[in-house]
């Protein structure tokens, strides 16, 4: 078997010990349909896409226990300089990126998705307040934010929303 192979989908299944749940891929390598075992660092969840081309090996010369140890989208185009580093996710079909996380060789940490960057939206926020020149409105026992105020935090609270999970 071929060390390069094309993801086609996935399955959840029992591993040996028949306790724990492990996700594998399946493959597809000269015409012929595996699945293997996802492996990648501890602490690292990776679930490819279908069409990403994996890097597969069998272990110990086995030819039941393959396992999945890296892979490839050819459809993202790489962006990091020397030293930096990127996580980010997939459309299901891999061809769109979706969210990402970015470690700059200049020490800046660039967190975004499709729609917005986390900076974009802090700068946006902190704008609201910067632009405003009245914060309050009504008599000194009934203050209340501006309602132009009100509705411009809340558009930056939708797009916070959209980027960031809980």
């Amino acid at each position: 078997m071929g060390l390069f192979a094309k993801c086609t989908g996935y399955l959840q299944s029992t591993f040996r010990d028949g306790t724990k749940t492990v996700l594998q891929s399946k493959f597809q390598n000269n015409d012929n349909d595996y699945s293997g075992l996802n492996c990648f660092a501890p602490g690292l969840e990776i679930n490819p896409a279908d069409g990403e081309h994996l890097i597969i090996t069998k272990l110990n010369d086995s030819s039941s226990f393959i396992v999945t140890i890296g892979g490839v989208n050819q459809n993202i185009t790489p962006v990091c300089g020397r030293g930096e580093r990127k996580l980010y996710s997939v459309s299901s079909d891999g061809s769109t990126e979706k969210a990402s996380i970015k470690l700059s060789n200049a020490g800046k940490i660039q967190i975004k998705n499709e729609l917005y960057s986390f900076l974009t939206i802090l700068d946006n926020f902190l704008n609201v307040f910067i632009n405003s020149t009245e914060f309050t409105f009504g008599s000194p026992s009934v203050h209340g934010l501006l309602p132009d105020i009100k509705t411009q935090i809340q558009q930056v609270k939708t797009q916070i929303d959209a980027l960031m999970e809980a």
